[in-house]
């Protein structure tokens, strides 16, 4: 027969627009955006899934929500997002979980963009947006842009697979 759904503990408050990333045993919600209060968000939660348990993680350097991330080598790549205000940012920031704590990289995004997906492809990230294509190069710490790549919709799904970009729904 097919398996049944578990849930395990709720996160300790309600946050939508945020990112998440897994290393090791332990996802990351790092950012994000709180309805309530009209707040973006600066805070970084870590759930351990060997202990169920939620726990405070550090802060980023910028609050934002809609912010694209990947994991790259126990590190955590936030690619711009908004700002308070919703308006778009460049930022680049670098979570380490380790230490828990931010650094923003001296190399931002080339242009200011929210609501970008992002995949690891080898030693880059690739984030797609509505408008264009950028790829990052982690080691280089460079930027290229392929505005061919563009969606032309937003809040859609991006997965890599063989070497094939697959990019789902969107509106």
């Amino acid at each position: 027969e097919g398996k049944e759904w578990i849930r395990l503990s709720d996160m300790p408050a309600g946050r939508h627009r945020h990112c998440v990333a897994i290393i090791d045993a332990n996802i990351y919600v790092l950012g994000g955006w709180v309805g309530d209060t009209e707040s973006v968000l600066s805070s970084v939660l870590r759930y351990d899934m060997n202990s169920d348990k939620w726990s405070e993680a550090g802060q980023l350097c910028h609050a934002v929500g809609h912010a694209a991330s990947v994991a790259y080598n126990n590190f955590i790549y936030l690619f711009g997002g908004g700002d308070v205000n919703g308006q778009p940012v460049n930022y680049l920031q670098r979570y380490n979980p380790t230490t828990q704590t931010t650094t923003l990289m001296y190399h931002p995004m080339p242009a200011p963009y929210s609501c970008m997906r992002a995949v690891v492809w080898e030693t880059s990230a690739i984030l797609i947006g509505y408008d264009t294509c950028y790829i990052y190069n982690f080691d280089t710490e460079t930027w290229i842009e392929r505005k061919k790549f563009k969606t032309d919709v937003l809040h859609f799904g991006l997965c890599i697979h063989n070497q094939s970009i697959f990019i789902a729904g969107g509106g």
